[in-house]
């Protein structure tokens, strides 16, 4: 004999979330890579890394609402999201912005 689970219980209940590891190049106008990102996804926090330097540690639901709406470029530590017309881009520590590529920033859509 199987017990059911009471319907309040359900809300309990885990749902699937995907931890891992996203690597990006970020590119200058000339295509010339200028530096390397990762980004390390954890169940509650996105830390943001480029070489051996933490740029930044998110909380990831803030992170995935503002993926599902960037109306505001959002600022965390030493990073900065935005959005420059159909791109998502990345700006470190207040300098240049750079795109995040295409397939990347629909990966990160997708998985956060």
């Amino acid at each position: 004999m199987s017990e059911s689970m009471p319907a309040g219980r359900l809300a309990d209940v885990p749902r699937t979330v995907w931890t891992g590891r996203l690597d990006f190049d970020l590119k200058n106008e000339r295509g010339w890579r200028v530096a390397a990102v990762e980004v390390i996804t954890r169940i509650e926090s996105v830390t943001v890394w480029s070489g051996s330097r933490t740029l930044a540690v998110m909380d990831r639901e803030l992170f995935r609402e503002w993926l599902i709406h960037p109306r505001q470029p959002l600022e965390v530590d030493d990073v900065t999201w935005s959005v420059q017309g159909c791109d998502m881009c990345i700006t470190m520590d207040g300098s240049a912005s750079y795109v995040v590529p295409a397939d990347t920033a629909r990966q990160l859509v997708a998985v956060i």
